[in-house]
């Protein structure tokens, strides 16, 4: 058998099949190459599509500079700006590939999590533009105010939504009226507030005498990114070297757009007919420029806790229709380097004739070959294989059909600190605590049955994230991937399974769930997170019978002291009259913002005295010295309303007549506390 692998040299027809074999594949992908792949062809630029987001304006400058500046010309494309226009959405556009690359707000995560598959490549606009205004002489100065009135929202406003509802507002607390591209109805009076850029509209309002107000929502601690430029991910991961070239390209016509305003803006009147003077668009050139940000971060820069932040934000107020992927949705990047194209030819061709020659010297030495070297190399690639194994920072191991370790890798050590003597022949119970056996045994035991039931073939992969006790003491999380081996139904033969330390992962996943419970500006909870621990302690009276208590107080005179200060200030007061509070209360009470200046303090196991006592306390507190900030001296006041929980009523009646009896407090002439009974909520 040795003999007949070995090929005999005197064999009369040994070149007819040396050409045979080798000499005509060649010639014929020779031809191939030399024909179609030719350097006038691996030199043509890619065409690809941009599409706006609105017409051509001064929003859009980083692209045009990367077209006429010859950035995009260098990365090897050709690109056409398409202005917006169409019934279809521009998402649709771009996952149908109708269009390469769009512009669109933080509203993509909603159409992530909504199933369209898209890529947010580079968040050109770190801030979003989108704003409420109102015109300085009249007295909307708040979201308060503009209650019952009639505002003008537009299409693609959802960071503004989020703004309304963080702030105990709705949608049904306004008279919507549809939007216009028109400032007229907010000069007529027809509508008390509208939705605009603050890039745009406020120039044109100014323009006409009338000075305004804005209501941001990053005054209240919600930064959403603005202009995103994104693309699909099918083209993300089919032609990712063209897609990193186009993002490159593009933040370079950024950077130069920004340096060069003057330029771009006589670009944008004589060539692409922009219908704005040239005051209107250095207004806009100079919003720009602070939504960008080039001085402070990257053009471009994406942070996933950020985008993260706004998935979580529109998820806490039921805005995301489905699950949101953040992997998926900002995937790394991908750095290339630019070849030219002459080297790529030269390159492939090498590379066919070297191709060529590895399988004449493969089939040579596979021809060539004994048994018993096959055995030997066989036995050095197992070698190399347990070598790999046992070098690698994840756990690899086996258990028999009594979930038993029958192998483990010496990288157990380094997880648990256990050596791997001392795993071997050892029951993974011995591994774990009771919670996690009692979770894995019960999961097993679906697995079998499901196997059992001839739903699963004779292999079954399972994920599995949980605790291990380690050698001394210590905690760790982990995920495992398991295969499990049945020799027939229901009967486990064997498990394979590799497994990782997920610690750091897990933490940071508890810092984000934790980050969604906070009011980013003072750092208690939000509105939405407090109303449900009352709700939570409101059962828990009924249940035990045991008091509960609730204070609301509002900071007296807040808005004069953020016109006469600014927000700056005012946001500082408002967390340190926080600090205030958080001296005074136990470490079983909570305290919530409820919105604006507005706080809760919730007190468990505290009767109608002890909280009318804790409120003069806190009262005391917060008003006996003025607040330094600065090197300003402010003093600050609050007016608070104390009730205590009967056994009939329910988390909105609670809130109400503590709500009821803070407006008494101000009522009373404010830096004062007054409580209120059942009975005198009418």
């Amino acid at each position: 058998m040795e003999a007949s692998l070995l090929i005999s040299m005197d064999e009369p027809n040994l070149s007819s099949r040396f050409n045979s074999i080798y000499l005509k594949p060649f010639v014929w992908l020779t031809v191939f190459f030399v024909l179609f792949i030719s350097p006038a062809t691996l030199s043509a630029n890619e065409r690809v599509r941009l599409k706006l987001k609105s017409s051509h304006q001064f929003q859009f400058a980083g692209y045009y500079a990367a077209v006429h500046k010859g950035f995009y010309q260098a990365a090897g494309l050709t690109v056409d700006i398409l202005e917006a226009g169409g019934e279809q959405r521009t998402v649709e556009s771009v996952v149908e590939r109708r269009v390469d690359f769009a512009i669109a707000g933080s509203e993509l995560v909603i159409d992530s999590a909504s199933g369209y598959e898209i890529v947010a490549l580079a968040p050109i606009f770190q801030h979003s533009a989108l704003a409420l205004i109102t015109l300085r002489d009249t007295n909307f100065t708040s979201l308060e105010a503009l209650t019952n009135q009639r505002i003008m929202l537009g299409a693609e406003t959802s960071s503004i939504d989020v703004f309304l509802r963080q702030q105990g507002r709705g949608l049904d607390d306004f008279q919507l009226v549809r939007h216009v591209p028109s400032i007229t109805p907010l000069i007529t009076g027809d509508v008390a507030a509208m939705a605009v850029r603050i890039t745009d509209e406020p120039f044109i309002i100014q323009q006409s005498g009338n000075p305004v107000r804005f209501l941001r929502p990053i005054d209240s601690g919600i930064d959403f990114y603005g202009d995103t430029l994104f693309t699909s991910r099918a083209l993300y991961l089919q032609q990712p070297q063209m897609v990193q070239a186009f993002v490159e390209a593009s933040i370079q016509g950024w950077q130069y757009a920004l340096e060069h305003p003057d330029e771009i803006i006589d670009l944008l009147l004589n060539t692409y007919g922009v219908n704005r003077s040239r005051e209107h668009l250095l207004y806009e050139a100079k919003q720009i420029r602070e939504l960008v940000s080039p001085g402070l971060i990257g053009i471009g820069h994406s942070n996933p806790v950020r985008w993260q932040m706004i998935a979580d934000a529109y998820d806490s107020l039921n805005l995301l229709p489905g699950s949101f992927n953040l992997e998926a949705f900002i995937p790394p990047k991908m750095e290339t380097v630019r070849i030219p194209d002459w080297l790529k030819f030269v390159s492939t061709l090498t590379l066919l004739v070297l191709c060529l020659f590895m399988v004449m010297i493969y089939r040579q030495h596979r021809l060539n070959q004994n048994l018993k070297k096959e055995i030997r190399v066989r036995k050095n690639t197992e070698s190399r294989l347990r070598l790999i194994t046992d070098s690698m920072h994840d756990v690899i191991w086996v258990m028999d059909e009594n979930f038993k370790m029958t192998y483990v890798s010496p990288s157990v050590e380094r997880l648990t600190g256990f050596e791997v003597d001392e795993v071997l022949n050892k029951p993974i119970s011995d591994l774990i605590n009771a919670d996690t056996r009692r979770q894995l045994a019960q999961r097993i035991q679906e697995i079998t049955q499901i196997n059992e039931a001839g739903r699963t073939g004779s292999e079954c992969d399972e994920l599995f994230e949980f605790e291990i006790q380690c050698k001394f003491g210590r905690q760790v999380w982990v995920e495992s991937t398991i295969k499990f081996f049945f020799s027939a139904p229901g009967i486990i033969a064997t498990i394979y399974g590799s497994t990782r330390d997920i610690t750091d992962r897990h933490r940071q996943y508890i810092e984000l769930k934790n980050l969604a419970s906070m009011d980013f500006l003072t750092g208690v909870k939000n509105r939405r997170i407090f109303f449900e621990k009352l709700q939570y302690e409101t059962a828990r009276f009924r249940r035990h019978g045991t008091p509960l208590s609730l204070i609301v107080l509002d900071i007296d005179h807040f808005k004069k002291i953020n016109d006469r200060y600014g927000h700056s200030i005012g946001d500082e007061v408002l967390r340190q009259v926080v600090k205030l509070l958080e001296d005074e209360i136990r470490e079983m009470d909570t305290i919530g913002r409820l919105g604006g200046e507005e706080f809760g303090i919730l007190l468990p196991d505290t009767a109608l005295e002890e909280a009318h006592y804790l409120a003069e306390r806190l009262r005391e507190h917060v008003s006996e010295y003025p607040l330094e900030i600065s090197g300003v001296y402010i003093p600050v006041t609050a007016s608070f309303g104390v009730v205590q929980c009967e056994p009939s009523e329910t988390v909105s009646s609670i809130y109400k007549r503590a709500d009821v009896a803070a407006y008494a407090a101000k009522a009373a002439g404010r830096n004062c506390v007054r409580r209120q009974m059942p009975a005198m909520i009418s």
